[in-house]
Order: structure tokens, then C-alpha cells, then sequence
């Protein structure tokens, strides 16, 4: 007949190790919260927000944003519609939104054509955005999901508007690239740029640019513009590249940015920028 097995008690310092474990494991259980949920986005919070895509998938793979594209989405004040720039071209779309749930139908947009990669990019971007169904908002995230697309945006504020109006701005810098890449170069135009509540006025050596702008988030969109050129024919645009860079920044959109005396702007379908001075 086998003796019956030993059951060991467990010693003092044993006993105490595993008194410890269990109040350590009980500590830690105690403090660690779960992540806050994503809000569901309602239809009053996301009314007149831009958003700037920041990463995105879609039925054709990643969107990547490349050097120099630039894709927004906007919400209109017209609960009812979206838009925004799509990488090269400017993007317009009917949306309903219940609760967490999205639907975006009717996209279409302006037809100008850019360089392959920006191309590619609003091709990945419009297939993905067209599959979404559900948006979310977590503090300044936005993001938008479907079958076979997610797409992720950050919130852009508004354009500083009150800061461009009623001040000359003369021409100082042309600006080619964005962030740690960019280089800058001294102008050699004295160009000179106004605006006003909806308009604008370019005068450089050689055109004169008058137009009308609305402003869409962090963007100031051109509407409708007339050029007078110093010449026939525009010789002086077609031999002078600085002149087709400035025109270029006025060609559809730009962003802008006040520091101090200094007004930057960028074409939101290019890499081209230009550096104003506030007239003294």
C-alpha cells in the first residue's frame, strides 16, 4: 500500500511572495481604464469642419499622400453636401449621415490634369471615399470606414481670413516644396497682392489678376478670375517661369499662413508657394 503524497504548506517567505503577486496583480487591474470609445460624429459637429487626410485604404490599396498632394474634406454648411480637394482636382459629393452611419453618393468634380502620382492618389482616395458607411470623431480625428476603405483625417482650422484683409502684401520669396523640404528663393518680381471680402487683386510686371474667392476651411477657393497681361499674347508669362509660379499658386486654390508681418501662401495642387511682406 503507497503513503498517501505529501502536501507541503508553503513556507513564510513563499507565503509572502505570493500575497504580494496577488495584491499586484489586483493594483494594476484596478488601474488601467479602457480607452475612451469613439464618439459617433453628429450631423451639427461635423457642420462646416474641414479635415485633412492623414492615411488612408481603399479598394486599390493604400492612398498615399505624396510630396505636394493635398487632400481635404469638408463638410458644407449645407448638411446635405461635402467637398474638398481630392489631390488634384476639387471634389463635390451629397452625403446623409445617422448617427455613426455615412453615405456618400454623386461624387464628382473639376477635370484638370496633374502628374501621375498626384493623379493616382485622388484615383485611390474617390474609390475609397465612395465605400465608406460609417464616421467616428475621436477629439480631432476623424474617420471614416466601409467594407473595403478607412480613411483618417485630422481637423483643420479655419483659414486665418480676418489677418489677410485690407493690407498690401508685396512679393518677397518663391517657395518650392513644403515643411523641413522646402527652398526657398529670393523673388525677383515686385509683385504686389489685396485682398478684400471676396476678392482679390495680383498685379505683377507682367499681369494683373483680379478675382473673387470663398472661403472653405482652411482653404480660400477661386471662383472666377480676369487676366490682363502687360503684353500680347502673354510673351512676358511664357519666358519667364517666376511668372507661371506665382499664377500658379492662384490657379484654383491656396492655403494661407500669418506670422507677423510675413503671408505665406500655397497652391494646394502643387509644391509652389509664395512669401508676401506686409507693407510698412
Amino acid at each position: 500500500m503507497q503513503p498517501a503524497p505529501l502536501h507541503r504548506r508553503p513556507t513564510g517567505m513563499r507565503l509572502v511572495t505570493r500575497l504580494l503577486l496577488a495584491v499586484l496583480l489586483l493594483t494594476l487591474g484596478g488601474c488601467s481604464d479602457p480607452p475612451p470609445a469613439p464618439s459617433t460624429a453628429d450631423r451639427d459637429e461635423l457642420t462646416g469642419s474641414t479635415w485633412l487626410l492623414t492615411e488612408g485604404e481603399g479598394p486599390a490599396g493604400s492612398v498615399l499622400v505624396a510630396d505636394g498632394a493635398r487632400v481635404t474634406l469638408r463638410f458644407d454648411e449645407a448638411s446635405d453636401q461635402l467637398g474638398g480637394v481630392s489631390g488634384c482636382n476639387h471634389y463635390g459629393a451629397e452625403v446623409a449621415l445617422d448617427g455613426d452611419a455615412i453615405e456618400v453618393g454623386g461624387l464628382g468634380g473639376t477635370e484638370m490634369a496633374c502628374e501621375q502620382p498626384l493623379m493616382e492618389v485622388e484615383r485611390r482616395y474617390l474609390d475609397a471615399l465612395a465605400g465608406v458607411d460609417t464616421v467616428t470623431v475621436e477629439g480631432d480625428v476623424l474617420t471614416l470606414t466601409g467594407p473595403d476603405a478607412r480613411l483618417l483625417y485630422d481637423r483643420e482650422p479655419d483659414a486665418p481670413t480676418e489677418a489677410l484683409l485690407g493690407t498690401t502684401w508685396r512679393l518677397e520669396s518663391v517657395v518650392h516644396g513644403e515643411g523641413d523640404a522646402a527652398a526657398v528663393s529670393q523673388a525677383g518680381d515686385p509683385a504686389e497682392l489685396r485682398l478684400g471680402q471676396g476678392t482679390l487683386e495680383l498685379q505683377t510686371s507682367c499681369v494683373r489678376v483680379a478675382a473673387e474667392w470663398v472661403e472653405q476651411g482652411a482653404e480660400f477657393r477661386i471662383t472666377s478670375s480676369s487676366y490682363e497681361y502687360a503684353d500680347e499674347d502673354a510673351v512676358c508669362l511664357h519666358d519667364d517661369p517666376e511668372q507661371q509660379r506665382i499664377l500658379e499658386v492662384f490657379d484654383g486654390a491656396f492655403t494661407a499662413e500669418v506670422d507677423g508681418d510675413l503671408l505665406t501662401l500655397h497652391a494646394t495642387r502643387s509644391d509652389t508657394g509664395l512669401q508676401f511682406r506686409a507693407e510698412g
